[in-house]
């Protein structure tokens, strides 16, 4: 029996669809950068897209809830916070192709600031000397 041309095709989109789409669309986001740092220091990092996607990635970057920066690919970050507290950075990923948004994709990476190192203030007190 003669198969046609589609008839092909579409045999291996099945197959390949079943097995290997999945893995083609396992684009994530990878972080660089510390999980804790002391109070006052500055640091930094970056947030990129890895792994295949089909399309440009396009990336918002938030601190805290709050916009921080957005662009093509991966962006940097720093920051300069006192503690103790969580930092948390999370960024969402937009996938285009020709100009029609795809897949998307979102991810957090928490930045643990310690409390500073500073001597408590009743310590102090002349009356303990």
């Amino acid at each position: 029996m003669k198969r046609s041309y589609w008839s092909w095709i579409s045999r291996i989109g099945v197959t390949l669809g079943a097995a290997g789409a999945c893995s083609l669309a396992r684009a994530t986001l990878a972080w660089s950068g510390p999980t804790s740092v002391p109070s006052g220091s500055t640091y930094g990092g970056a947030v990129f897209s890895s792994g295949y996607a089909p399309g440009e990635p396009h990336i918002t970057l938030y601190k805290k809830g709050a916009f921080y920066a957005s662009g093509l690919g991966g962006i940097g970050f720093s920051g300069t916070d006192i503690g103790p507290q969580v930092v948390t950075w999370s960024a969402s990923v937009t996938y285009y192709s020709n100009g029609y948004p795809g897949m998307t994709e979102s991810s957090t990476h928490p930045v643990t600031i310690m409390a500073p190192n500073i001597v408590p203030y009743q310590s102090l007190d002349s009356a303990s000397y």
